[in-house]
């Protein structure tokens, strides 16, 4: 037993209105997925080494991609791949290049509590306005059950000096299910924090003839939702295929479909940055928020977005908007 099945709902903050999402869903921890993942790749013929890479050189060099390490050893490679996350200092360590930062965070720990919660609850508070927080159910554990607690937010028009309990407390005050759960803990692990580089920055994607960047490192995060995972595995289909082509046609210039693949989902990325503005602002938000509560024809829009990973321009046109005043 890995993950927990359930149903999603949605809690919209300060006036408490409920929007509930229906639609079946697994979650699973970071340790059971990671380690999934590794397996696959071993047994796809991958050799894992560690090591700590002091830089990439000869990144315009026709030949190979070079690795020079920390602790002095050079591997020569036909191409590289940089994943470096949304750890600028690294990527300018090892590419010597200016990366842009962090645009927001997120923090997260694992708690099990005697109380059960079905499905999994996302709360907009202002405090963290456009950010959010959450409580997901991952799996039952012994006596009790297992969840995922959390928030994001980004790293400007919010107070970052607070600390996450702070915030926390602030965002589920007032949620019913939030309250029993924490009454109720049994333990509780500690606080794990990551920044989020949302927004594709694409003139990062191919780096030199030999090398290229995936996930983070080109800024793959949803803007909004915070969604990365996939968005990074994503990427990294996208250059596996440009790479298996370059390899196999001994042809570098078949890296180009790798960015273009990118450029496609663009729009989607400036739509879910245009929802995250419009939700930023609580007087917005609260109108949008009553117009999907209100109409089934909008909320079956957010149900494809959700559930189908479709673009969420539907979502925010105002022709839309208008029909969810009669549909």
């Amino acid at each position: 037993y890995i993950g927990a099945g359930h149903y999603c709902c949605r809690v919209a903050k300060p006036d408490c209105q409920r929007i509930e999402l229906k639609g079946e869903f697994v979650t699973l921890t970071r340790r059971v997925f990671d380690n999934y993942l590794w397996k696959k790749a071993i047994d796809q013929g991958v050799t894992f080494c560690t090591e700590r890479v002091g830089r990439i050189s000869n990144m315009n060099n026709r030949t190979f991609a070079q690795f020079e390490t920390e602790s002095g050893v050079e591997i020569r490679a036909r191409y590289a791949v940089v994943a470096t996350g949304a750890d600028s200092v690294c990527t300018r360590k090892a590419l010597h290049l200016s990366s842009p930062g962090a645009n927001a965070f997120a923090f997260r720990k694992y708690i099990v509590s005697t109380t059960r919660i079905p499905e999994t609850i996302i709360v907009y508070h202002r405090s963290i306005q456009p950010g959010y927080a959450w409580i997901i159910p991952v799996e039952h554990e012994g006596e009790g059950y297992r969840y995922n607690i959390g928030a994001g937010w980004p790293t400007v028009g919010v107070n970052r000096s607070r600390h996450i309990d702070d915030v926390m407390t602030t965002a589920l005050t007032g949620v019913p299910e939030a309250t029993a759960l924490l009454k109720t803990v049994l333990h509780e692990g500690k606080w794990r924090g990551a920044p989020l580089k949302c927004g594709l920055t694409l003139n990062r994607c191919v780096l030199g003839d030999r090398t290229v960047a995936i996930g983070e490192a080109v800024g793959t995060t949803y803007p909004f939702t915070g969604e990365g995972i996939g968005k990074a595995m994503l990427s990294a289909c996208y250059a596996a295929d440009g790479l298996h082509d370059a390899l196999d046609r001994d042809d570098r210039s078949a890296l180009s479909s790798y960015p273009e693949r990118l450029r496609d989902l663009v729009p989607r990325y400036n739509a879910f940055a245009q929802i995250e503005r419009l939700l930023a602002r609580p007087s917005t938000s609260r109108f949008l928020l009553n117009r999907l509560r209100k109409s089934p024809f909008l909320m079956n829009i957010a149900d494809d977005v959700f559930h189908k990973d479709v673009s969420p321009e539907p979502l925010i046109k105002p022709l839309n908007i208008l029909r969810s005043f009669w549909r």
